[in-house]
């Protein structure tokens, strides 16, 4: 596979969603007024894919455009709109990214390979076993951890903020999360 077009596709991606997208355009895309918003967020979509289309060069490749510019709305418009901070932010460029990909496995003439391939790891028990691993490490093994330590943490007098609670959990959910992820591998 020729990877040329995907990094060609992220180049445009980030040239025009950090480096060329002025303040006053994110301003408009959050706008409170519907239609301001409405029109921002087109022209923004609009740019983005007339951007991919010449710096990728594909020009037989009409739904790299096409893809992106309804992509990048929906995802900006109908998700993103409203919702600041580091989670919106990460799932809205994680969301772009996939359809990056998606559009170059398209254009590489590799789409349906990938979907035979993810069609077969459903089918497969191996994968079935995995997913219920990741999720016992999740939610129940913190509830069990949490009975088990509950003694402790009633003698530590904490007084109303579960920041540091809240932060316990995350770290053991990504230690769990990589110890499965490990043993996959070994």
């Amino acid at each position: 596979m020729e990877i040329n077009i995907l990094l060609r596709l992220l180049c445009a991606h980030f040239l025009c969603d950090f480096l060329f997208q002025p303040g006053s355009l994110v301003d408009r895309k959050k706008n409170d007024d519907i239609q301001i918003s409405l029109k921002a967020n087109i022209m923004h979509s609009l740019i983005h894919a007339i951007a991919a289309y010449i710096i990728a060069g594909a020009w037989l490749s009409w739904y790299i455009p096409a893809g992106i510019l309804v992509s990048h709305f929906a995802i900006d418009f109908l998700y993103k709109r409203k919702k600041d901070g580091l989670q919106p932010f990460l799932i809205d460029q994680l969301l772009h990214i996939i359809v990056l990909i998606l559009l170059w496995l398209i254009c590489e003439g590799q789409f349906r390979a990938l979907w035979e391939y993810i069609s077969g790891l459903f089918a497969g028990n191996k994968m079935w076993v995995v997913l219920i691993a990741y999720i016992l490490i999740l939610q129940p093994s913190s509830i069990l951890i949490g009975i088990f330590t509950e003694k402790w943490s009633s003698q530590l007098n904490i007084t109303g903020n579960n920041g540091l609670q809240d932060a316990g959990k995350w770290i053991g959910y990504i230690e769990r999360f990589l110890i499965i992820n490990l043993s996959c591998y070994l």
